[in-house]
């Protein structure tokens, strides 16, 4: 008997460890499993308010380049000018997320302002208070010459990975594309672009004042991954 099963004893330790491995396999998330959360994403996304107390955004959307889309392979990708009905002041509001955070990673105003002509003169870490939350982000100040004319504009740049974390940096996004357990969660980027000479208190200002209202929106982005 007991050469017998020193006999066996190697097929059964295989059909153990193919056993495991299977149930193992079986465990691992799918991007199905990601689904409801995209939709929910989308949706909040899509209910974004077009009227922030004296902000108002135009009634069409702002043009997004196929080459941009093609490039994202977006769940949700969104470009609104709001306009101040008091000071008459601009905002660019673009907010982009999608099902693999591997898609973000061309998509950060580092890379695709100077490959527009713009000087980056700064960055700057900052966190933005938006309602119950500190928001951490990079803000960018680009500039170029139009019709002979010096032209400013600055990027609040916030980015979502899985399990709700605010990062910085594309270093980070890459390291949630390589995890395996939340990979299908995908990321977010919001960027909101003030034009021109505006003081460093009334631009933060601004981008609280937008962050805050979005707070439906930035609540479901954040809970992709969390289980």
């Amino acid at each position: 008997m007991a050469k017998i099963r020193r006999r066996f004893m190697p097929a059964i330790v295989t059909l153990a460890l193919l056993a495991g491995l299977t149930a193992e396999s079986r465990s691992r998330p799918r991007p199905q499993d990601a689904e409801p959360y995209h939709r929910r994403a989308r949706e909040a996304c899509l209910a974004m308010p077009r009227v922030i107390g004296e902000w108002v955004a135009a009634a069409t959307d702002l043009p997004i380049p196929p080459a941009a889309v093609a490039l994202l392979r977006p769940n949700v990708l969104l470009h609104r000018e709001y306009r101040n009905q008091t000071t008459g002041r601009s905002v660019n509001f673009l907010l982009v997320q999608c099902r693999s955070a591997r898609d973000m990673l061309g998509h950060y105003p580092p890379v695709c302002y100077p490959g527009q002509g713009w000087e980056k003169r700064s960055q700057t870490a900052v966190e933005w208070p938006a309602g119950p939350l500190a928001i951490p982000g990079m803000e960018y100040e680009f500039a170029k010459t139009h019709e002979g004319q010096p032209v400013v504009r600055v990027v609040s740049n916030i980015i979502i990975v899985p399990g709700g974390r605010f990062v910085r940096d594309m270093n980070e996004v890459g390291k949630a594309a390589g995890d395996y357990l939340r990979q299908f969660y995908g990321a977010a980027q919001i960027q909101i672009v003030v034009w021109g000479e505006v003081s460093v208190e009334e631009r933060r200002q601004i981008v609280s004042t937008f962050l805050g209202a979005h707070q439906p929106m930035l609540d479901a982005l954040c809970s992709g991954g969390t289980k």
